[in-house]
């Protein structure tokens, strides 16, 4: 099944897939590779996040997924300026196990996507996704409205370039949009 794109049609070409290591991302690159339309692109960022194995599984499943291009982005400043607001970047604080609102990043996806997108935009990709999931509602940024809501603005942010031809619309997906759960 592909994802939904925003009802375009699917054709042939590159899609990169923001992959932190964990499990829903690496489930999303692999299904992403498992449909044949897709030259899979992966992007991995360092935020200064506490969960530094997780880098290391991005690369493996890079090479095992047989990724076009995997890049690991540099962010770490981010850190700093999140300051002691969550337990991911904080060793500090505790690491909740469960959702409790200490686990959340301020707009880290929305960063994430923004430099995704961009990457995406230069290798004339028609889509960025990402691991969100239905079960992920805690987060603002994995919800269904906000993927929508930044890919119209992304695709705005760039309107001159994809009415000129020189770049490609941008959809957003995750298996969120398309009701799919981690189950």
């Amino acid at each position: 099944m592909l994802p939904n794109n925003n009802n375009q049609s699917s054709e042939e070409g590159p899609v990169v897939c923001i992959v932190s290591g964990g499990l829903d991302s690496i489930c999303t690159a692999a299904y992403l590779t498992g449909e044949k339309e897709y030259d899979l692109y992966m992007i991995t960022f360092l935020y200064g996040q506490r969960a530094k194995l997780e880098i290391q599984q991005a690369k493996q499943f890079a090479k095992i997924l047989n990724v076009k291009d995997h890049r690991v982005v540099d962010i770490n400043f981010m850190k700093e300026l999140y300051g002691k607001t969550n337990s991911l970047t904080n060793s500090k604080l505790h690491l909740s196990k469960s959702f409790d609102y200490s686990i959340v990043v301020p707009i880290r996806n929305a960063i994430f996507i923004t430099i995704a997108t961009a990457w995406a935009m230069s290798i004339n990709a028609k889509m960025v996704a990402y691991g969100a999931h239905t079960n992920d509602i805690h987060y603002p940024d994995c919800r269904p409205e906000f993927i929508k809501s930044i890919t119209k603005t992304l695709n705005l942010a760039e309107a001159d370039g994809i009415r000129s031809g020189l770049r490609e619309k941008i959809t957003v997906w995750s298996p969120a949009v398309d009701g799919m759960d981690k189950l």
